[in-house]
């Protein structure tokens, strides 16, 4: 998960995206799923996009990657309560490899 502020204008004040690494052989790839234009970046207000997104496609995450944007990560647990919650390092292989060595290594497991 993660929000761009810089190429937004108002009202909006963020591009929320949720990505999922692919793994094939030795190949990870991180690719975007949705993108959000949002005008408010509360707690009340992810938990509304991941309430959409569950109305729209059955998605089971594991494990979910994203700064440490307190509001964020109320939602997720409240949301995914059994996804492992991991944040995102400064460089993107420190944060690919953390998910892969996770116990449970696809971020999306199912999408129906």
């Amino acid at each position: 998960m993660e929000g761009t502020f810089k190429v937004i204008r108002r009202p909006f004040v963020q591009l929320f995206s949720l990505h999922t690494f692919v793994k094939c052989d030795n190949n990870v790839k991180q690719v975007p799923l949705v993108f959000v234009l949002m005008s408010r970046r509360q707690a009340k207000d992810y938990r509304a996009v991941f309430k959409e997104l569950r109305g729209l496609v059955n998605i089971k995450w594991d494990v979910i990657v994203s700064d440490f944007e307190a509001a964020l990560w109320r939602a997720t647990r409240e949301i995914y309560p059994g996804a492992v919650h991991r944040g995102i390092k400064k460089d993107q292989k420190v944060c690919r490899r953390n998910v892969l060595s996770a116990k449970r290594p696809h971020t999306v497991s199912s999408i129906a």
